[in-house]
């Protein structure tokens, strides 16, 4: 890729290619996003998707075709929960609040971003921080990668706090099965 970070790719067209490219090399699935709300532009990829509706995800053609037509300056989307390997990923989305947000109270009082959410858990089950792939996200938080289980479900997808997994915690989102994050190294300003 031809850019490096705070700096304008020479070609912003050939750049989301590229990275849409390298990503699906890598056995994860693109989708074409919203550069305003990171809307997908394209449907078909939810939870119920059958393997056929979820091909054109990973094809390589169909992917070159997206960002060098109508999607061309589109910022890439990695589609979660089923990778053409057959696990895929799953990506924990630490949030930081937004402008207006309430302090966290109670079990949370103290935690300022879901990172510190996710490191007070931690704490409590005495774990360690994961070790896996991370990006720090340009609102101030962080996504952490992780395959999905070999065996057993696939994880879904999950906001903030809940009653049942995948629920984690506020500030927390899960991102598995019929969801997608946009990807590292996609351009966004």
């Amino acid at each position: 890729m031809d850019t490096a970070p705070g700096r304008l790719p020479r070609d912003v067209t050939e750049h989301q290619r590229a990275v849409a490219l390298t990503w699906l090399a890598r056995g994860v699935s693109v989708v074409p996003c919203s550069r305003t709300d990171k809307g997908a532009l394209v449907p078909g990829f939810g939870r119920d998707a059958p393997p056929e509706q979820l091909a054109k995800f990973a094809d390589p053609e169909q992917v070159r075709a997206w960002w060098s037509g109508r999607f061309k300056r589109a910022h890439v989307g990695l589609l979660t929960g089923r990778g053409t390997d057959g696990r895929g990923l799953v990506v924990v989305d630490l949030d930081m609040p937004k402008g207006d947000a309430q302090p966290l109270e109670g079990r949370w009082s103290g935690c300022l971003g879901g990172t510190d959410v996710l490191e007070l858990l931690a704490r409590e089950a005495g774990a360690d921080w994961p070790e896996t792939y991370s990006v720090l996200t340009p609102s101030g938080g962080m996504h952490l990668y992780f395959q999905q289980p070999a065996d057993g479900p696939l994880i879904g997808c999950a906001t903030g706090e809940g009653p049942t997994a995948p629920h984690i915690g506020p500030l927390v989102d899960v991102r598995g099965v019929g969801g997608y994050v946009i990807a590292a190294g996609s351009y966004s300003t």
